[in-house]
């Protein structure tokens, strides 16, 4: 038995690393805090990372311009606060043992622009209120049940740190506790999670974020879904059993409704693999648990074989309701049918996602 593998073009140059393009924010004005990610989609590591403006080498050592490599794999752009001198072409060149690849972005928004005539004017006629903290605004999931998880963030797209973050629900202040957590993830982000949407997690949300120039507030309603799919099927099987369609059925199907889909069984969101995915590119997707009693236990399977972490897997919990599943290097073995499983103490809960390789096709003779 042979086995041939069919390659797509793009690898002709083996291990030379591939980024993906970036773009800036359309709506950007002076002031504000902008972020661009530099990704690598295939390559092999390690890799150098540098940012230029104008064809000039990017530092640290300029004022209000930051880059950090988060992962062997990613580095962040990082404008602390625009001004006029930001604008300009931006490249992320990414370099390894075996070649390199660079990607451009211009930065140009009329809106810098306008801007600076406006604070011109208003420093004209008052004080000013530069650097008061601006927010961006957030939403509650829609099609949220009982039971089920939720967190929003609070995020400072403009102002001076530090800022202090406030929530509040109706008017009165939120803290810590019966369910609810609140985290501040870095400087500029403040999320509220709720462990456990109930029926008093009905209201109006807000966050409020002051710094020593003012504050600014965002507000948003939360409004659970009454009935969970449980109670819907239920309400409506009791329907079809008073009109006297299929009596012993209906009696049967709410007994094994209510027995055997006790609460507390996870219930996990929807998966999908990227319809682009190349070989040798490098691919996550997230296993993310909406529902259900902790602690939790995670399962990957491909093609119903169990998968463990290996020099080309890896299986990372990121906390008690996520697990992350990520293929070092998609190649023709990656094909399949990937499955993740949670289960507690109630039951458990899967959903499987097929993975296909552009160019990675098997053929056995």
């Amino acid at each position: 038995m042979f086995h041939f593998v069919m390659l797509n073009s793009v690898i002709a140059d083996s291990g030379k690393p591939k980024i993906r393009p970036f773009q800036f924010s359309s709506d950007l004005e002076l002031g504000m805090r902008e972020v661009v990610n530099c990704v690598v989609t295939y390559g092999d590591p390690p890799f150098e990372f540098s940012w230029f403006k104008d064809g000039q080498l990017l530092t640290d050592l300029l004022e209000g311009i930051t880059y950090r490599k988060s992962d062997e794999f990613m580095s962040n752009l990082i404008i602390s606060k625009l001004g006029a001198d930001s604008n300009g072409n931006y490249t992320c060149r990414v370099t390894n043992a075996a070649g390199f690849d660079e990607k451009s972005a211009i930065l140009s928004d009329m809106n810098l622009l306008a801007s600076i005539a406006f604070l011109s004017l208003h420093l004209s006629f008052s004080s000013g209120d530069a650097g008061e903290p601006r927010i961006k605004s957030f939403h509650f999931t829609r099609d949220l049940k009982l039971g089920m998880r939720e967190s929003v963030t609070c995020a400072v797209v403009d102002g001076d740190p530090p800022f202090e973050f406030s929530w509040f629900k109706d008017g009165r202040p939120v803290t810590d506790g019966q369910g609810i957590s609140i985290r501040k993830s870095d400087e500029y982000d403040s999320k509220l999670v709720i462990s456990k949407v109930t029926g008093d997690s009905n209201g109006n949300y807000t966050c409020k974020a002051s710094n020593m120039h003012g504050f600014d507030e965002k507000s948003a309603f939360l409004l659970h879904n009454t009935l969970s799919e449980r109670e819907k099927i239920v309400r409506e099987l009791m329907a079809m059993y008073f009109q006297q369609k299929t009596g012993i059925v209906i009696i049967l199907c709410l007994y094994l409704i209510f027995v055997s889909a006790g609460p507390g069984e996870p219930k996990i969101k929807s998966f999908h693999f990227s319809s682009e995915l190349e070989l040798g590119m490098r691919e996550t997707v997230q296993c993310n648990v909406l529902y259900g009693d902790a602690p939790f236990e995670f399962s990957w399977f491909k093609d119903g074989q169990l998968l463990k972490d290996s020099q080309s897997i890896s299986i990372q919990k990121t906390d008690d309701y996520v697990s992350k599943l990520v293929i070092m290097k998609v190649d023709a073995n990656s094909n399949g049918n990937y499955t993740c499983r949670v289960s507690n103490s109630k039951g458990y809960d899967q959903k499987s996602a097929f993975l296909s390789v552009k160019g990675g096709l098997l053929f056995s003779l």
